[in-house]
């Protein structure tokens, strides 16, 4: 998946989290080895506390 068809699909998941209350603000992403744009991603983006808490719970790591 190339930068820009990574953009549309995270555009669309940062709207479904947004709508559920899950997460705020903007959704940003670097390469994982900078400079290498044929490899995995970094995600970034900032959780709700109460999501958060849901996803650390015993059984749900």
């Amino acid at each position: 998946m190339d930068r820009k068809e990574l953009a549309i699909k995270l555009e669309n998941f940062k709207q479904a989290c947004q709508a559920k209350g899950y997460i705020t603000g903007e959704l940003y992403f670097d390469e994982a080895y900078p400079g290498d744009t044929s490899s995995s991603f970094i995600v970034k983006m900032m959780v709700k506390k109460s999501w958060m808490d849901t996803m650390s719970s015993t059984g749900k790591a």
